[in-house]
């Protein structure tokens, strides 16, 4: 049914989020590219030129327009995993 959330078919007994009326819980997801650790800087420099070279074409722009994506200099990006809270895995 359109406009209503469905259920996962291994979830069934559960309900949405939506369902529970839990004021002010979030989710959110994010993603990102990384090379592997001491990948040199002028690489890792080229692929965030690149990658951010392809997500400004309107074509791709337009596929992603409900994503809003997060363009960010390697630094930055290092830094926003960085808050990031790690979760129970290791």
């Amino acid at each position: 049914m359109p406009g209503r959330p469905s259920l996962s078919i291994s979830l069934t007994c559960n309900q949405p989020i939506s369902a529970l009326q839990l004021p002010g819980y979030e989710v959110n997801s994010w993603f990102g590219i990384g090379p592997p650790t001491n990948t040199p800087a002028d690489i890792v420099d080229r692929l965030n030129k690149e990658i951010n070279a392809g997500l400004a074409d309107p074509k791709i722009k337009a596929r992603l327009a409900d994503a809003a994506p997060f363009i960010a200099t390697p630094a930055a990006f290092g830094k926003f995993i960085a808050m990031k809270p790690r979760s129970g895995a290791s």
